[in-house]
Order: structure tokens, then sequence, then C-alpha cells
């Protein structure tokens, strides 16, 4: 009776641990200190991206921002953002290797313009002075190519 407790038990948390892992989306760090993270996301044109992010990082010494970078420094927007129209610090995506940077902030979604992997960073070009990450949760919903023939 013991024994088929502990099986039933043992049997619960399993499924528990499995289930949960499932449940729990993957979060991509993205690193203060690296110009682009490819992530394992391609995109089509049509797809629906939505990031979340949360983090802090220091893109200059003493200063901290969250993914939707540093307000009201325009200079540094001017001399060290890649784009210079979003707060520096902020978390950028692109799609494909040479693809035009966007802003992606704190929350995102949009729908895609072209085909490619997804990269993210930060808008800054002078990444030797940062630290810390930002955490990035991905979601693509593909457009639908399928037609029906019913």
């Amino acid at each position: 009776m013991i024994k088929s407790k502990l099986s039933s038990i043992t049997a619960i948390i399993i499924t528990v641990l499995i289930c949960s892992s499932f449940l729990i989306p993957e979060q991509i760090p993205i690193s203060g200190k690296i110009p682009w993270t490819k992530t394992k996301y391609t995109i089509g044109i049509g797809d629906k991206i939505e990031l979340i992010t949360m983090g802090d990082i220091s893109p200059i010494a003493n200063v901290k921002c969250n993914p939707d970078g540093v307000p009201n420094k325009a200079d540094l927007q001017t001399n060290f953002g890649i784009i210079k129209t979003s707060n520096f610090g902020c978390l950028i995506g692109k799609i494909g290797e040479n693809g035009s940077p966007f802003y992606v902030g704190t929350n995102l979604t949009i729908t895609s313009e072209s085909n490619g992997d997804l990269y993210l960073g930060i808008n800054d070009t002078d990444l030797k002075d940062n630290s810390g990450e930002f955490l990035t949760i991905v979601t693509i919903s593909p457009i639908n190519t399928t037609q029906s023939t019913e």
C-alpha cells in the first residue's frame, strides 16, 4: 500500500515537472557587451513577432537602464546610438544579418516585412564599458501559408 502511494506520488511529481518545463517560456539572455545576439528564431514575411524583455544593463559607468534605454540623453543617442531616434542603451532588433535595426524596448509586437534570423542587441556602438543583460521572451506566430481545399 505504501509502495503504491509512493509510486503514485512519484508519477505526479514527474508529470508536474514535465508539464512545467513546457509552461515556462525560454528567456534569451542579451548581453550588454555583445553587438548582436543571433536567436534561434527564423522569421518569415508576415510572421507576428512578440518580444517581452526584462532586466537591466549599464551602457555607461554609473548609469543603469531597463530595455527602454536611458531617456533624455540625446547626446548619447547621437554619438553612440545605432538607431539615433531611440533611447541610448535600449533593446533593438533586426531580421537578417544585414537587416535594418528597429526599436524593441520592454514590449513589442510587430508583423515582419522581411525574412531571416532574428537578432537582438543594444542601441550602443561602444560596448566595452557595458555590463548586465536583458532577458527576452520571444513568441513567433507564423503566417498560415497553407490553403484549405475544402
